[in-house]
């Protein structure tokens, strides 16, 4: 499997707020405060996790089917 470094992002939701730092053949990936994912944008903020654990489950099905 490979990683287009170019165009992967990272985001972590920690308890306190500090960059995440990942390297990937000697590339730094980007740090991001929030992105768009099946059509939702999901943030640092953990209370949206339900939210994506259900319409992550979701998709998982219907791909099932």
């Amino acid at each position: 499997m490979e990683i287009n470094v170019e165009i992967t992002k990272v985001m972590r939701i920690p308890r306190e707020q500090s960059p995440t730092q990942i390297m990937i053949d000697q590339t730094r990936l980007e740090n991001v405060e929030y992105f768009k994912y099946f059509g939702n944008m999901i943030t640092i903020c953990v209370r949206h996790t339900r939210e994506i654990k259900s319409r992550t489950a979701m998709t998982k099905a219907e791909f099932n089917q």
